[in-house]
């Protein structure tokens, strides 16, 4: 879709109201020219000259007015579509499957987001003036028509020349451009690894030279893929200019020769052909920006395909109240798998059949890589779930009830992101927040202003986590999911989390289900199921598997006796 189709579909402007704009700013330019042409044949007529010089004053005014209007308007109309774009991709990012969100991968969303959009507004005043000045040149060659039919013909001919080899160098400035943005997207992803991976890459030299390496054959790439289309670009440019001397050079070499023109007409067509060539370039200069924002536009409505397609089906129109409790939940014949890019399945968890009831306090446990965290997004429903595989109080898992199970659950992942401000809460009381991070120990390093933003989002991964918890609990869902929380604290915040904050989240009514190696603490749960191999069995009190995807190495997973400090006194956890 191009640009023009895309301000038709989605600006509540007509095109045809800018369009008119265009072409009474275009007439009034090439109006100006008229005005002196014919004022400078009017010689010493004092009367004739005052008579121009106003026409001349109303044609400018009549200009400015009319490109002012069509400039602020299509910025306008231009930017509002961009807006609704932007709305648009964060809806369907809102409503994607998790896994889909996943496969589609974030660099292609970065791109369109913070590239392609910025790409179109940036194009939009050089575009505008561009088709003005398409506009002018259209009303200045009929003008050239009337001056002479001769320069008119010459000057169709040689233009129809450069258009027709415009036109059919198009088609691979334009896959050059899409492979562009292709090298371009690779090399983001390349470098998102470099930052995400930035600790493994310092400390494993290989491991940073191999990265750079890729880094630097990404970066040759897209280098060399710009300057062919630079190249392209700037060869088109310096061909249309050859046009445009080659038009005068016709013009006044060869139409003196066919007899069919005085000095003084040579002398206006050639002032015309000479008015015309500005505007020309601004067209020929345009082409680049318009071809990138037709490509830019083609890649933003791909993107929103795929995202449109990643949708999950879940009824987002029937708003259902937030359920505050539930009784159990059940899982029926569970299953998950991963696929590679052939379809074949990589890992499999389940099938899984289990009851969790309200109140409980359940710890999976596992070695990495045996499918624990990959049991919580299907428990949670991040993972949309099959149908009938997930029973609350009884009520089989739809399309129609999702969300109002998924509202039941906390999650604090490993990667769990800290929000600038509290969100999801609906009643936020600082003195509880600053009671839990003393409790957290966490009142010199955070702290909360204007009713729910933090001071800071700078924290150890282990501070995060404690965050998270904070937010949990201030959000009040009956169940609250830990994948590996205590991996990264202390040793004596491990065992207080263990030992006082859990009992602590059961005594206030919620349900606890934690991803855990610390098999120390097990007896604290009321029920351990263990996780090997994608399956889910009770634990049997043996030792857990350090399992990896494919392989087992046995261990005995504990940890070394540990005299932990005195702790404080640090207040009860609030209930619900």
């Amino acid at each position: 879709m191009g640009l023009i189709n895309l301000i038709n579909r989605e600006s509540p402007f007509s095109v045809k109201q800018l369009a008119g704009m265009a072409v009474l700013s275009g007439l009034a330019n090439a109006m100006v020219l008229a005005v002196i042409n014919s004022a400078a044949s009017s010689g010493a007529d004092s009367f004739a000259n005052f008579r121009y010089v106003i026409l001349f004053g109303i044609t400018v005014m009549v200009y400015v007015k009319a490109q002012s209007f069509l400039m602020v308007r299509s910025a306008l109309v231009v930017e509002g579509i961009l807006y609704g774009m932007r709305l648009r991709v964060i809806g369907l990012i809102r409503r994607a499957d998790v896994r889909s969100l996943e496969q589609i991968g974030r660099s292609p969303i970065y791109s369109a987001i913070s590239g392609e959009l910025a790409s179109i507004s940036q194009a939009t005043t050089e575009i505008v003036t561009a088709s003005q000045a398409s506009i002018m040149v259209a009303f200045s060659i009929s003008y050239l028509a009337v001056l002479s039919w001769p320069a008119f013909f010459i000057t169709l001919v040689v233009s129809g020349i450069g258009i027709s080899i415009h036109f059919r160098k198009a088609r691979e400035r334009q896959a050059d451009i899409h492979e562009s943005i292709r090298r371009e997207t690779g090399f983001v992803d390349l470098f998102t690894e470099l930052l995400n991976g930035f600790n493994e890459a310092k400390v494993n030299r290989r491991v940073g030279e191999a990265l750079e390496a890729d880094l630097r054959q990404a970066s040759s790439s897209l280098r060399d893929i710009k300057i062919r289309v630079s190249h392209q670009f700037s060869g088109h440019f310096i061909f249309s200019q050859a046009i445009f001397y080659l038009m005068i050079a016709c013009i006044v070499f060869l139409l003196p020769r066919s007899n069919l023109s005085d000095p003084m007409m040579l002398t206006k067509t050639t002032a015309t052909i000479l008015f015309i060539i500005g505007p020309l370039t601004s067209i020929m200069a345009a082409i680049p920006t318009f071809t990138l924002a037709n490509v830019a536009i083609s890649n933003i409505h791909a993107l929103e395909e795929r995202l449109a397609g990643a949708v999950e089906v879940d009824s987002a129109a029937t708003a259902l109240p937030t359920r505050q409790s539930f009784q159990s939940i059940a899982l029926r014949q569970l299953s998950f798998q991963y696929l590679d890019e052939t379809g074949q399945s990589t890992f499999k968890v389940g099938p899984l059949d289990l009851e969790i009831k309200a109140g409980e306090t359940l710890f999976i446990v596992g070695g990495n890589g045996s499918g624990k965290s990959t049991f919580l997004r299907l428990l949670t429903a991040l993972y949309y779930p099959p149908s009938d595989a997930i029973m609350l109080d009884g009520v089989t898992l739809s399309s129609q009830n999702l969300q109002e199970y998924r509202n039941l659950f906390s999650i604090i992942f490993t990667d769990y992101h800290i929000f600038s401000r509290i969100y999801g809460a609906d009643r936020i009381d600082p003195e509880e927040v600053q009671a839990l991070l003393l409790q957290f120990e966490l009142e010199q390093k955070i702290g909360l202003v204007d009713g729910n933003r933090w001071t800071s989002t700078s924290l150890s991964t282990g501070q995060r986590k404690r965050i998270a918890l904070i937010v949990s609990i201030v959000q009040q869902k009956p169940i609250i999911v830990f994948d590996e929380w205590a991996a990264d604290q202390d040793p004596i915040f491990r065992r207080y989390f263990y030992e006082v904050l859990l009992p602590e989240l059961k005594a206030s009514g919620r349900t606890i289900i934690a991803a855990t190696h610390d098999d120390r603490y097990f007896h604290l749960a009321d029920r351990v199921m263990r996780m090997e191999f994608g399956q889910l069995e009770p634990w049997d009190g043996g030792p857990v598997r350090k399992t990896v995807r494919g392989k087992a190495a046995s261990g005995n997973g504990t940890t070394r006796s540990r005299t932990p400090r005195a702790t404080k006194t640090k207040p009860p956890l609030p209930t619900e």
